[in-house]
C-alpha cells in the first residue's frame, strides 16, 4: 500500500519560492536606508526572481488542475508573472525600456529649437514679474544665443544649457522638475553639506562608507570652489546661503558635472578628500541611477531630532514639547501642510495654545530651520498664535531658528513673526527673502517632454517693497563641522545665552503721546496707526483677513520725534509741531514712506467691508480699482471669497453688489461671471443668471459647471 504524498512537487516549489522571495525581499528591506551597491542590487533582483518564480508556479498549478474555473484564473499568475519578468529584464539591460520611464531620445535640432521657444514664451506669458528679474533684452539674447548653439551641441548639454535658460530670472521657484522618474541621471551616492571649514561627505553609499567625514577638495581635478562657480548659472537661488544649500545637490550629478566640461564620460568620477590629519586621496566614485537616490536622499524620512542639514525630511511636519531643565518651550515646524503625521495643523495649533494657555516657561523657541515651505495659509495659522499672545510675544521670550534651508511659505511664517512680534531670530540667513514669486505652474516642453515649472504668481509677504534677498538674524550663527562632529547645537545655545541688547531711549515730553496718537494714510489702501492705550503701538493694516503685508510692533522714543521699533532696522519720525502731529515717516530698511495724517472719519474700502458697510465700499473701491487690481496680489479671488460669504448669508443683494464690481474688475476673467451667475441663481433671478453663466461659457468653453447651470436653469424657463 502506497503512502499519499501530503505535499505534490509543485507545492514544494511554490513554497521553496514563497520562502525564497520573502527572504530576499527581507533583506533588501533591511538594505534600503543605504540603496547602492553590489548586495543591494542582488538581493533586489533576487526578489523580483523569486515572485517571478511565484506568479509563474501558480499559474502552472493553475493550468495542470482538472477544473475549468482553476484555469481560467490561472491566467492571472501567468499575466503577473510575465509583467514581473519583463520588468526584471528591462532593469537589468536599460530600465528606460519600460513605458512612460523616459524622456523621448535622439531629437532633431529643430525640435529642441521648438522646446527652447516653446520654453520662452511659456515664461514670459506665466512669470508674474520676469523682466523685473533680468532685463527682456538680456533674456531674448540668451535664449537667441542658445538656438545658435543648438546644432552644435550633444542631447545632455542641450538639456542642461534649457535648464539655464530656465534660472535666468534667478527665482528658485522657477525651476526644471527634478523629482520625476523619466530623468537617466546619475549620481554619486554622496551626501554633502558646505560648512565653514569646507565641504563635508555626511552620508555615502554601502561601497563609500569610508568616505564618510571627509572632506571633498576636487572633482575630476577641479577644485571645488572652481565646480561651485561653473555649475551656478544652472541652477536658481536667490540668496548666497541657499546657493550654498542647493549645490551640495548638484556636485553628485554626473550629467550636471559632463555638461560644464568637468567630466567627460559616464563613468566613475575621480574625486579628491582629505583626511582630519590633512592627508589626501583621490579616490573613483560610481554614480548610480538617480530612482535610489530620489529615495536615499529626499523621500525617506528621517528622525525629528536629526540635525538640519540633512535632506530628508523629518518624520513630523510640527511637534513640541517642554525642555524642562531649561524651561524652553520648543517647537518644531518642519513643513507648512495641513495634516501632519499624527495630526492636523488646526489640531495642532489648538494643542499647542492650550499648553501655553496653561502653562508657565521662560521662553519658546519654534525651529523652522527645516521647513523649505508649503501652504502660506499654514504658516498664518501658526503664526496667529503667537501674535498679541500676552505669554508669547514678549522681549526675549520669543525666538525663532533659521537656516540657508528656510525658504518659500516658511519665509512668509517668518516674516509675519518679523513685522507683527518682537520674536528675535537666531541662525543663519534664509533661502529666500519676503517678496518672491512662486506658486509654480508645470509647463511641458513639446517634443523632449521635459517638464519645468514656472511660477505664476507674486508674493508680498512684507510691509513694502522689500529688496533683501534673504531675511537676516538678529543673532547670526554659524554651524561648523566640529559642532556636528560633537552633536553641538550652537543655536540653542545661541537661544539659551541671549542677553537683550541695551535699548537706546528717551524720555517722551509732557503731551507727546496726545500729539502723536491717530490714524495716518500710509497708502491707498493701508492705515497706520498708532496707540498709546497701554504701551506705543506701531500697526499698519490693509484690512485683508489674513494679509502677510500688516505691520505690529512696538515704539521705543529717542527723542526729537523719533521712535525705534521691535523690528531690527525700522523707525518712525513724526512731524515736529506744537499741536498734532500732521504725519509720520517710516523708514523700512532705507525705504522712506511718509504717511499724512488721515482726514477724520475717513475709511479704506476694505476697512469699510469690515465693518459690513457694503454698499459704502463697493462705491469706495471703483476710484482706485487699477490700483487695487495691481498692488494686491489675488485681489479677484478675495473678492469673490467675500461675495460668496455674503451669499452663504443669504445677504443677496449685497453678494451681487461685490460680484457685480468683481465682473468689473475683471470682465476677462470667466470665473467671475460663474459667480455673479451662482448669485442672482441663488436669489431667483433666473434671467441674469444665464446671462452671466452664457459669458462664463463663451469666455472658458470647457468650463463644465456653466453648462451644468445653464441646462438646470434654462429647464426653468
Amino acid at each position: 500500500m502506497t503512502k499519499k504524498k501530503i505535499l505534490s512537487t509543485r507545492s514544494v516549489i511554490l513554497l521553496a519560492f514563497i520562502i525564497f522571495t520573502a527572504a530576499s525581499a527581507f533583506i533588501t528591506w533591511q538594505l534600503f536606508p543605504i540603496p547602492f551597491g553590489t548586495l543591494f542590487d542582488t538581493f533586489g533582483f533576487m526578489t523580483l526572481l523569486g515572485l517571478f518564480g511565484c506568479l509563474a508556479t501558480l499559474a502552472i498549478m493553475g493550468l495542470r488542475s482538472r477544473g475549468i474555473i482553476w484555469k481560467i484564473l490561472s491566467a492571472l499568475p501567468a499575466v503577473f508573472a510575465l509583467a514581473v519578468g519583463l520588468l526584471t529584464a528591462a532593469l537589468l539591460i536599460d530600465y528606460k525600456m519600460i513605458p512612460g520611464m523616459a524622456y523621448p531620445e535622439e531629437l532633431t535640432s529643430e525640435q529642441w529649437i521648438e522646446d527652447l521657444h516653446f520654453l520662452a514664451d511659456q515664461m514670459t506669458e506665466v512669470h508674474p514679474r520676469l523682466f523685473e528679474m533680468i532685463p527682456q533684452e538680456r533674456f531674448e539674447a540668451q535664449v537667441a544665443e542658445l538656438e545658435r548653439q543648438i546644432p552644435h551641441l550633444d542631447e545632455n548639454r542641450i538639456k542642461w544649457e534649457i535648464y539655464r535658460i530656465v534660472t535666468l530670472p534667478n527665482d528658485a521657484h522657477t525651476y526644471f522638475n527634478i523629482f520625476v522618474n523619466k530623468l537617466d541621471w546619475h549620481m554619486m551616492p554622496l551626501k554633502l553639506w558646505l560648512f565653514p571649514e569646507g565641504l563635508y561627505v555626511l552620508d555615502a553609499g554601502r561601497e563609500e562608507r569610508k568616505l564618510i567625514g571627509t572632506r571633498v577638495v576636487a572633482i575630476e581635478n577641479t577644485p571645488v570652489e572652481d565646480a561651485y562657480r561653473m555649475l551656478r548659472p544652472y541652477l536658481s537661488a536667490e540668496s548666497e546661503f541657499h546657493w550654498k544649500e542647493r549645490c551640495c545637490y548638484l556636485l553628485t550629478g554626473s550629467e550636471a558635472l559632463r555638461a560644464v566640461g568637468i567630466c567627460k564620460g559616464s563613468g566613475p568620477i575621480d574625486v579628491t578628500f582629505e583626511l582630519s590629519d590633512g592627508r589626501r586621496f583621490t579616490r573613483p566614485v560610481k554614480p548610480v541611477h538617480y530612482l535610489p537616490t530620489i529615495y536615499w536622499a529626499g523621500m525617506r524620512q528621517v528622525d525629528n531630532d536629526a540635525p538640519y542639514i540633512f535632506w530628508n525630511d523629518r518624520k513630523d511636519a510640527y511637534w513640541f514639547e517642554y525642555r524642562e531643565s531649561t524651561s524652553t518651550l520648543y517647537v518644531q515646524f518642519n513643513q507648512c501642510v495641513r495634516e501632519s503625521r499624527l495630526e492636523t495643523i488646526d489640531q495642532f495649533v489648538e494643542r499647542l495654545g492650550a499648553w501655553v494657555r496653561a502653562n508657565e516657561f521662560e521662553r519658546c523657541v519654534i525651529d523652522i530651520r527645516k521647513n523649505d515651505g508649503g501652504d502660506g495659509d499654514v504658516s498664518l495659522r501658526l503664526a496667529n498664535l503667537a501674535i498679541g499672545s500676552e505669554k508669547l510675544d514678549r522681549p526675549g521670550r520669543l525666538f525663532v531658528l533659521t537656516s540657508r534651508k528656510t525658504f518659500s511659505a516658511a519665509v512668509m511664517f517668518l516674516s509675519l513673526l518679523e513685522c507683527k512680534t518682537s520674536a528675535v531670530i537666531v541662525g543663519e540667513p534664509t533661502g529666500q527673502g519676503p517678496f518672491f514669486s512662486a506658486h509654480p505652474r508645470p509647463v511641458t516642453l513639446p517634443n523632449s517632454r521635459i517638464e519645468i515649472n514656472v511660477s505664476r504668481h507674486y508674493n508680498r509677504c512684507a510691509l513694502i517693497n522689500d529688496s533683501r534677498n534673504s531675511i537676516e538674524p538678529d543673532v547670526a550663527v554659524a554651524y561648523t563641522y566640529e559642532d556636528y562632529l560633537a552633536g553641538r547645537d550652537p543655536f540653542m545655545e545661541a537661544v539659551l545665552s541671549y542677553e537683550p541688547p541695551a535699548a537706546e531711549t528717551a524720555m517722551m515730553e509732557p503731551g507727546e503721546k496726545d500729539r502723536l496718537v491717530g490714524r495716518y494714510l500710509f497708502s491707498p489702501y493701508q492705515i497706520l496707526t498708532i496707540d498709546w492705550a497701554e504701551e506705543g503701538l506701531l500697526s499698519v493694516d490693509d484690512f485683508f483677513e489674513g494679509s502677510f503685508r500688516n505691520v505690529r510692533t512696538r515704539l521705543r522714543p529717542v527723542g526729537g520725534g523719533r521712535f525705534l521699533t521691535d523690528i531690527a532696522g525700522i523707525e518712525v519720525v513724526f512731524d515736529q509741531n506744537s499741536g498734532s502731529s500732521t504725519g509720520v515717516t517710516l523708514n523700512w530698511r532705507g525705504i522712506e514712506t511718509y504717511a499724512g495724517r488721515a482726514p477724520d472719519g475717513h475709511r479704506l474700502p476694505m476697512e469699510l467691508f469690515a465693518n459690513g458697510l457694503i454698499a459704502e465700499a463697493v462705491e469706495a473701491f471703483h476710484p482706485q480699482k487699477d490700483f487695487y487690481i495691481k498692488e494686491v496680489p489675488g485681489f479677484e479671488a478675495y473678492i469673490n471669497r467675500m461675495g460668496y460669504t455674503l451669499l452663504r448669508d443669504k445677504k443677496y443683494d449685497e453678494a451681487i453688489a461685490v460680484l457685480a464690481m468683481n465682473v468689473d474688475f475683471f470682465p476677462e476673467s470667466f470665473n467671475t461671471y460663474d459667480s455673479l451667475g451662482e448669485a442672482y441663481m441663488e436669489s431667483g433671478r433666473t434671467q441674469e443668471a444665464i446671462q452671466n453663466y452664457e459669458k462664463a461659457l463663451e469666455l472658458n468653453p470647457a468650463s463644465e459647471n456653466a453648462k451644468r447651470m445653464l441646462t438646470r436653469l434654462k429647464k426653468k424657463l
